[in-house]
């Protein structure tokens, strides 16, 4: 006899300003919104959150994937919001933080490029920042997407990545945010398979006889 396996909450954060989809400090925001219309899924305004929602199926025999924008990115004095917003989905979801990605703009990574990563430095990049004070734990991964442009000044950062992407660019963004879908179902593939694993050898080292119920993750829209 075979345990089911257990069922994961994951979620997933756009840095971004709602209202300025176009902006490179949005371009995080706009890949979830191109994720989300890939799967079929609607966003909804939260208000416990205070942002903008869109999930799969709530069922106890399904993963559930949660896909989080914010409606206000900072206000008149700077102050970031991403860090109350994203404990406060955490909180609400009951979401561990280790089960969660933030896509955001990276100045460090060339324009058309990627990385992803756990754990390192914020660079100063204030939704991080924000979201590495308010959890009080750096242990998220991250998937920054170059907007180019590395050596400016603090000022010229921020004039920078409020600017919209021009023509070109958006030709360039389209196609990559198609790129960037696959390999973010990709990453929560491997997500799923590596938290899988982990919960099968902790059943086992209980002495019950668990196996793999299925080697894909089950995201229902």
């Amino acid at each position: 006899m075979s345990l089911s396996l257990k069922r994961f909450r994951i979620a997933v954060f756009g840095t971004g300003h709602f209202r300025n989809p176009d902006a490179r400090h949005s371009i995080g925001l706009r890949l979830l919104q191109r994720y989300a219309a890939n799967k079929g899924l609607e966003f909804k305004r939260d208000p416990v959150v205070n942002g903008y929602v869109a999930h799969t199926v709530e069922h106890q025999d399904h993963d559930q994937l949660y896909l989080i924008q914010q409606e206000i990115l900072h206000d008149t004095m700077g102050t970031n919001f991403s860090g109350g917003m994203v404990k406060s989905a955490l909180r609400k979801f009951e979401i561990n933080v280790t089960n969660f990605i933030v896509c955001h703009e990276c100045l460090l990574c060339p324009f058309g490029r990627y990385k992803m990563r756990k754990f390192g430095k914020t660079h100063r990049q204030m939704s991080l920042t924000s979201i590495r004070n308010a959890t009080r734990t750096d242990n998220f991964f991250r998937l920054g997407i170059g907007v180019g442009r590395q050596g400016l000044m603090l000022n010229e950062k921020r004039s920078f990545l409020a600017n919209d992407f021009d023509l070109d660019e958006l030709e360039i963004v389209d196609e990559q945010l198609d790129m960037l879908c696959s390999k973010l179902d990709y990453y929560l593939a491997e997500k799923k398979r590596y938290l899988d694993r982990k919960y099968v050898m902790k059943r086992r080292e209980q002495g019950e006889h668990c196996e793999f119920e299925k080697p894909n993750f089950l995201f229902h829209a």
